[in-house]
């Protein structure tokens, strides 16, 4: 497989995972932001780390029988995107290996 194509399929990859991501912390947020009559951007820190309050609110929505959300997931897609991209801008650059 070309260099481009398994760039192109990583950069895919990692876009889609990200994405999945934030929709998982809509999904989880929302619920729990519901219970406490806030709205769910009052949490957006939560997309990407873990506080005590991001603990206390995955705990309200545990209880409540919605999977916790771990920004791991958000950080990985995001690395996996920006890497893959990355090597792709690097590679143009040097003109090291010819991407067709």
């Amino acid at each position: 497989m070309k260099t481009k194509s398994m760039l192109n399929i990583f950069t895919g990859i990692g876009a889609l995972v990200t994405v999945l991501s934030f929709l998982w912390w809509a999904l989880v947020y929302h619920f729990v932001s519901k219970q406490n009559g806030e709205s769910m951007w009052s949490s957006v820190n939560c997309l990407y780390s873990i506080s005590t309050d991001c603990n206390f609110l995955r705990a309200m929505g545990w209880l409540r029988g919605v999977d916790p959300y771990e920004p791991l997931l958000f950080w990985m897609g995001l690395m996996m995107l920006l890497i893959s991209r990355l090597v792709m801008s690097s590679l143009k650059k040097d003109s090291l290996v010819e991407l067709k």
